[in-house]
């Protein structure tokens, strides 16, 4: 490896890293929620999860694995909709097509640079034992900030470090959970 660059490993596959969650209730609803935009959460899938939640379940591992990700969820839907007011001021700026792209003003370009950190800082809260919590964030709210990205240029290297899960590792992807019920 060339000096002065870093190796780095993104395990990509790491939904076998979820809990064993025994109720099946709660693993449903799980599956859905992770299996669907966090950006705006269906009804029918809110419904399920507070649903799960509220039962008399006594899958304590499976109600804590399923609140935390229903609180990243709900964070994640709030904080999309803000980065996509934001993208659409982009687009606004600059026109349907970029023809009039100009220097962004510098209240503008500082709150994407406020996203940015909130966004790191988020991601930085996450343990090790919520990797596919994690994953399932950058793939959420990095899709829109490299779209955010791609609109504004001059930007710090750092935001090179936004990174998707993509297509890659479909196996135990977030695309499979959608149809698991047991």
């Amino acid at each position: 490896m060339p000096p002065g660059f870093t190796h780095q490993v993104r395990c990509v596959s790491e939904l076998s890293a979820l809990p064993e969650i025994k109720d099946i209730n709660i693993r449903k609803a799980l599956n859905a929620l992770l299996g669907t935009s966090w950006l705006k959460v269906e009804p029918t899938i809110k419904s399920a999860v507070e649903s799960a939640l509220s039962s008399n379940s006594d899958d304590t591992v499976g109600k804590d694995a399923l609140t935390d990700v229903w609180r990243s969820a709900q964070a994640v839907e709030q904080f999309g909709g803000i980065l996509t007011e934001m993208l659409m001021e982009f687009n606004d700026l600059s026109g349907g097509s970029g023809e009039t792209v100009d220097k962004l003003p510098d209240s503008v370009y500082n709150a994407v640079e406020a996203a940015h950190r909130k966004y790191c800082t988020y991601l930085d809260s996450f343990g090790q034992d919520e990797v596919y919590l994690k994953k399932k964030v950058e793939n959420e709210i990095g899709s829109i900030l490299l779209q955010i990205k791609q609109r504004v240029s001059g930007m710090d290297p750092k935001w090179s470090q936004i990174t998707l899960l993509g297509t890659s590792g479909l196996s135990g992807s977030y695309i499979e959970r959608r149809g698991i019920v047991t």
